[in-house]
């Protein structure tokens, strides 16, 4: 965000996101070796699916709405360039979707509305950081 830009000590922020994962990774260790019928598997699987499945999927087709939104018509995509993200898309969605219903069937799909439903909740929060200040 702009108004953030400059205020944080990259290497602080740098050190500070390392050391946050070193110390979630060896937390999930730790706690594997204790609890034996924790598969650390079972942690990675589904975020997999969520974060490499079907983000690729809604990216693609961020891509083309972006494309079409805000780029001029001689900076745009080709029509093959446009098949190509649909067809990815498409694939990416009905793939991850089709992975987390053979995971876990009903509560990985009401997991993922919820995150939907969440996720627009924030989105419709978080739109003052784009409304201009008032001079009140």
């Amino acid at each position: 965000l702009k108004r953030f830009r400059g205020r944080i000590n990259k290497k602080k922020l740098r050190w500070g996101v390392i050391f946050w994962n070193l110390l979630g990774a060896n937390l999930l260790l730790w706690l594997s070796s204790y609890f034996t019928d924790l598969d650390l598997l079972d942690i990675a699987t589904p975020a997999g699916i969520y974060a490499g499945v079907l983000l690729s999927g809604f990216y693609c087709f961020a891509n083309l709405w972006t494309d079409l939104r805000f780029f001029p018509p001689e900076l745009r995509m080709s029509k093959v360039l446009m098949g190509a993200n649909v067809c990815g898309g498409l694939l990416f969605s009905v793939g991850g979707l089709w992975m987390l219903w053979n995971y876990d069937q009903v509560r990985a799909l009401m997991v993922l509305g919820f995150l939907l439903v969440f996720s627009m909740f924030l989105a419709s929060r978080i739109k003052f950081l784009y409304l201009p200040r008032s001079s009140s």
